[in-house]
């Protein structure tokens, strides 16, 4: 039988349920999948995303930034001039003329003698944000200043890194850089593996990285790092909205399609343990309308564990808000007509009970 709807205090208002549905797909995502619109459905896809891993524009080490992204990099302060004919440069000026060269091994030879004996992520935040000429060189410039990093305090610096620079989130630029660390020291490697635990990865005082390295260890084959996974992305672990959608999207990119792909769905849709906020709702919304969580290619599964997402208080606004404005009456491609009715129905019920407002669609 579906949940019942629990009365509640403080709901999010419509205008908040828009803006999780067209603007944080940071907060709600699902690995390989972009934002979809009423024009774009899911078909199927013959190859798994990476885990952890929203698609990049550009692989790592070339993306260039947006406007935007520049305008949220920490930009150091700023510093009187020195006499023009002995101009002084910052330390991050000074360690940016670095990535100038074009041969790998200048550059970490210069690096090398130009980093502090322990850089501040703030400083190397700022040159992966502002620099936009040699995005090529910036895996050496993270690689080089992680060396001077102790193994057990790597995770905080990174996660660290990347909440200030938000450039190569959606990549896989740290594992790549944490791949180019162990080139040059396995022994390192092994330390820092063996300082991660799940209380690590879920601490509610940090934000994602963690998860996303995880799944570095997870495609090669960790089986405790993934049961680590599988469990935080059910809520065991606690932690933030942010790390358990993270999870939600590592879990999931680890199953095969069919039975296996939903049975894991489904696994974290009933947890308990999941908490009420943010939009996992429109996670799972992605998630199930994949056609790789269709067990013999059938939809009606995905479709009624989806209807059970939009009767449970804790998902139903999210995931009615992005079926009403990211898909159409019409059935996405594939979806089995009557099943989409009812799941549409009942998306219908949840934004006039929220007063979502609907492009097209008149107010009653």
């Amino acid at each position: 039988m579906p949940l019942t709807r629990a009365a509640e205090a403080g709901r999010a208002s419509a205008p908040l349920l828009i803006a999780i549905v067209l603007g944080t797909a940071g907060l709600a995502w699902f690995g390989g999948r972009s934002w979809k619109t009423a024009e774009s459905h899911p078909v199927a896809r013959s190859e798994p995303p990476s885990a952890g891993t929203r698609p990049p524009a550009e692989g790592p080490g070339t993306a260039i930034p947006s406007e935007s992204d520049s305008s949220r990099a920490r930009h150091s302060e700023d510093r009187p001039s020195a006499p023009r004919e002995a101009a002084v440069p910052s330390p991050s000026a000074d360690l940016a003329g670095c990535l100038r060269d074009k041969d790998a091994e200048a550059v970490r030879e210069c690096l090398r003698s130009r980093l502090d004996a322990r850089p501040e992520s703030a400083q190397i935040a700022h040159i992966l944000c502002s620099d936009t000429e040699n995005s090529d060189r910036h895996l050496i410039l993270v690689t080089e200043a992680m060396s001077r990093i102790p193994a057990a305090e790597v995770l905080e610096w990174l996660d660290d890194l990347q909440t200030r620079c938000r450039r190569y989130q959606e990549s896989d630029f740290l594992p790549a850089c944490l791949l180019a660390r162990r080139g040059q020291d396995p022994s390192w490697f092994a330390g820092f593996r063996s300082t991660l635990t799940p209380e690590r990865l879920f601490d509610p005082n940090a934000d994602e990285a963690g998860i996303q390295i995880a799944a570095l260890f997870i495609r090669e084959g960790d089986p405790q790092v993934r049961d680590w996974i599988q469990a935080g992305a059910r809520g065991e672990f606690g932690g933030t909205l942010r790390q358990i959608d993270r999870a939600i999207g590592v879990s999931i990119s680890m199953q095969p399609p069919g039975e296996e792909w939903l049975s894991n769905l489904r696994s974290i849709i009933q947890s308990a343990d999941i908490p009420e906020g943010g939009a996992l709702g429109s996670t799972f919304v992605h998630a199930l309308l994949d056609s790789r969580a269709w067990p013999n290619n059938s939809s009606a599964p995905a479709l009624d564990t989806l209807v059970t997402v939009l009767y449970d208080p804790r998902f139903q606004d999210s995931a009615a808000a992005t079926l009403c404005l990211s898909f159409t009456p019409q059935p996405p491609n594939g979806c089995d007509a009557a099943m989409w009715d009812v799941v549409r129905s009942r998306a219908l019920e949840v934004a006039a009970q929220i007063g979502l407002s609907i492009p097209g669609q008149s107010r009653r």
